[in-house]
């Protein structure tokens, strides 16, 4: 069966929320997806930051109860940025805040009841709405109690009882972990708060209650699909997981080609390309003088380019910034993250101008202006879904030093292979990317090796459209395929 028209569920979506890689997944897969004949409609929260359509297609006003209380929301449909049917869904009382998860003080105290209730109220303007769906792709934690609602409870969503739900898992760090009083918000018998169903050590973890319930899984590369199976990576939920291993797929998320295109970008000084890479040097140049690192071409300049945090390894990578000064080079890091991690990189640029700025704020013209004039983007996680800054970075010819991990291992070949587009290597420690670090030097110091890595890295083809095959390809079958039972027993 082919699916014609597909419903996507989810807590972020660029260029309206986002604070990072699932935002800009499910813009370019909705975008793609809408570009080759899918009938794509993206369910949304309306945050205090997305504006209103100012003449929408649809709206409807309901009320959903979240325990004993009854809320008011909004629904209006017009036409999103992937240029196909966005429905916005507006509960004021919980989403008309200053962020989308949290502001200054730290994160809302309330997510898991805020996400519950756009996940009602998602349900209630779909079936309101009337329009025909094949399937409702669910993204991550916010989404996934949709899946259990449609599973355990069909009585109450009979007009959706034909369409297939698929969860993607964008990152198993995030589980939506919930206080065990929450679960009477699901409004679902006792039965289900078990270790065999819902509950996790005590809580209410809404993932869980995604992946066992949803008809089909996905993550966003498929090393990361094979590596969540594991102890090391599975945060607890690895039992559960191969439990679903045979409806599980990882497919490698794409990124929008057409604005990271280092022959035309608004972005950047100059431009360049695979045969031509004089406009990268002048860059890198330009990138220098900026931010005060002395002009000097023949000095590797390495960037960072993301949150500052433990699972990007940020602890591991300033003590290698801190411990090389034996050998020039220069580093540029942007972004923030653990306030810990961005006092100690900027004592690191205060000590070392001459070799280390940091940028906090992020800015997307900056985002490709350093990664455009880089030699090389380091990426050294302890686990990585997928990835986007390693894209990036050989998109513009900036070579990606990398540990081997989720999508970092399907998406950069390393130097001891064919076609080499990267240095990959193994371990979590300082040791190792030391070691990463030294191989990368020693390339970036032989001419002709070092312009055939980067042509090799400038040839790949991570554009949206691969990637949207395979999705397609993923809902025939799953389509074509048995609905998933659950039993409320693993």
């Amino acid at each position: 069966m082919v699916c014609h028209h597909i419903a996507l569920i989810t807590a972020e979506f660029a260029p309206l929320a986002s604070t990072g890689g699932l935002g800009d997944m499910v813009s370019g897969l909705a975008t793609t997806l809408h570009q080759s004949g899918v009938s794509t409609r993206v369910v949304f929260p309306r945050y205090a930051c997305v504006p209103r359509f100012s003449a929408p297609s649809w709206s409807h006003h309901g009320r959903v109860r979240l325990g004993s209380q009854i809320l008011d929301f909004y629904a209006e449909e017009g036409v999103g940025p992937h240029g196909g049917p966005l429905l916005l869904i507006d509960i004021p009382t919980l989403f008309d805040r200053p962020g989308l998860y949290g502001d200054v003080q730290g994160e809302y105290r309330d997510n898991g009841p805020r996400f519950l209730a756009f996940g009602r109220a998602a349900l209630a303007a779909l079936m309101a709405r009337g329009a025909p769906i094949d399937a409702i792709h669910l993204h991550d934690w916010h989404a996934a109690p949709i899946a259990a609602w449609l599973r355990t409870t069909p009585q109450a969503y009979a007009p959706l009882q034909s369409a297939r739900t698929l969860l993607t898992i964008h990152n198993l760090g995030y589980q939506g972990l919930c206080p065990a009083r929450d679960f009477g918000l699901l409004e679902l018998p006792p039965a289900y708060f078990t270790p065999r169903c819902f509950e996790f050590y005590g809580q209410l973890n809404l993932l869980k209650a995604g992946i066992l319930c949803a008809d089909a899984l996905s993550t966003v590369s498929p090393n990361y699909a094979r590596e969540i199976l594991t102890p090391e990576f599975g945060c607890g939920l690895d039992g559960v997981l191969r439990t679903r291993a045979a409806d599980l797929v990882g497919i490698t998320n794409g990124i929008d080609t057409a604005a990271w295109d280092p022959t035309s970008s608004a972005h950047l000084p100059a431009h360049f390309s695979g045969t031509d890479l004089q406009g990268k040097a002048a860059c890198k140049a330009a990138l220098q003088k900026e931010f005060g690192l002395p002009p000097s071409p023949e000095v590797p300049l390495f960037c960072v380019v993301g949150r500052m945090a433990h699972q990007k390894g940020t602890d591991l990578l300033l003590e290698a910034i801190a411990g090389s000064n034996g050998t020039p080079q220069q580093w540029i890091l942007l972004g923030r993250g653990d306030r810990a991690f961005e006092a100690r990189a900027q004592a690191l640029a205060l000590a070392r101008p001459e070799r280390v700025h940091v940028q906090l704020d992020f800015q997307i013209r900056l985002a490709h202006q350093i990664t455009a004039g880089s030699d090389f983007t380091c990426m050294p996680s302890r686990f990585e879904p997928c990835g986007l800054q390693q894209l990036y970075g050989q998109r513009y010819g900036t070579i990606p030093v990398a540990r081997a991990v989720g999508g970092l291992r399907d998406t950069v070949r390393d130097l001891e292979t064919a076609q080499a587009t990267g240095v990959l290597y193994g371990g979590p420690t300082v040791a190792d990317l030391r070691g990463a670090l030294h191989r990368a030097l020693e390339i970036y110091r032989r001419p002709a090796a070092w312009a055939a890595l980067q042509r090799a890295a400038m040839a790949q083809d991570f554009s949206w459209s691969e990637a949207v095959l395979s999705y397609r390809r993923w809902y025939a079958r799953v389509l074509a395929a048995p609905p998933h039972r659950f039993s409320g027993r693993i």
